[in-house]
């Protein structure tokens, strides 16, 4: 990442950004940058199509094609953000130093995430829980589209453009998809 931008980001913490990013089919996103690394940019995101703040996002900075800050109040984006109350609520001790860290985290175990690996196919994503992070690799417990436990799912750290926790989707799935435990003692 240009230093710059990190230098930008870390000053406008809790600001409200929109960052480009590649590769082409990643697509853009918005929100409030809560912590930046050389690595890492963590965000709690807004939709800006229902202007609500709709989970957490940590992509690699290395993808960032270009960025916009609505720090002025000119921007009617901010303006709508004001105007609905939307204020980001900081993930306290969250690491954003590589996406090894963040997935091994005591603040992310248990709980549902989906990892995204854009580079290789832009809308594919894996959603689990991770049950480990170990030599260059995370394993997952694997939640497929029809909110089915799957097994064990193993992804190459390197190959990790995004991972989002805490989001609706998310949320929905946690609540009702089956419960681990009992989903296992049937197979």
């Amino acid at each position: 990442m240009r230093m710059s931008l990190l230098s930008l980001l870390r000053r406008h913490r809790l600001k409200l950004f929109e960052l480009k990013r590649r590769p082409a089919g990643a697509g853009r996103l918005a929100g409030f940058v809560l912590d930046a690394s050389p690595e890492l940019i963590l965000m709690h995101r807004v939709d800006f199509d229902t202007f609500t703040l709709n989970g957490y996002t940590a992509i690699r900075c290395s993808d960032i094609a270009a960025f916009r800050s609505f720090g002025r109040h000119e921007y009617w984006q901010r303006r709508a953000v004001e105007h609905f109350g939307l204020v980001p609520v900081p993930v306290l001790g969250l690491p954003v130093g590589s996406f090894g860290e963040l997935l091994a985290s005591k603040e992310l175990a248990g709980r549902l995430v989906s990892v995204h690996r854009e580079r290789m196919a832009a809308n594919v994503f894996f959603i689990g829980p991770v049950t480990s992070v170990a030599g260059g690799r995370l394993t997952m417990e694997d939640l497929d589209r029809n909110a089915k436990w799957s097994g064990p799912r193993r992804i190459r750290l390197a190959d990790v453009t995004r991972v989002d926790f805490a989001d609706g989707y998310l949320r929905a799935l946690e609540a009702t998809a089956p419960k681990r435990r009992a989903a296992l003692r049937k197979t």
